[in-house]
């Protein structure tokens, strides 16, 4: 899955009943924001990105073990386009971001 139209409109339906949801042009990508903090998104390249805190490592790893945690970015992870294959995968990619994202004071 990369940020072309089809990779944000799986996300987009996935979290459209979720009206705390707000999307937003960021770094040259696009971001899914929660309270003013980024839950996922694509990147410049089109690479899915998901934040799941410093302490997600070890949860994502029992999702996909192919994974690209960046602790200098805050605990975001680059996912794997494997690891998001159907709608079932990604819904589970982004819980897991809005379970962090929800803990996090608005901005």
């Amino acid at each position: 899955m990369n940020g072309n139209d089809s990779g944000a409109e799986r996300v987009r339906a996935l979290l459209a009943r979720d009206r705390r949801i707000e999307e937003k042009k960021l770094f040259g990508g696009l971001a899914f924001m929660l309270s003013g903090n980024m839950v996922c998104g694509f990147t410049k390249k089109g690479e899915f990105i998901v934040r799941l805190g410093p302490q997600g490592e070890a949860k994502a790893r029992e999702l996909a073990d192919d994974i690209d945690f960046d602790h200098k970015m805050g605990g975001m992870l680059f996912v794997p386009e494997n690891a998001v294959g159907d709608d079932a995968d990604l819904r589970r990619w982004i819980d897991l971001a809005l379970g962090y994202v929800s803990t996090l004071p608005a901005k």
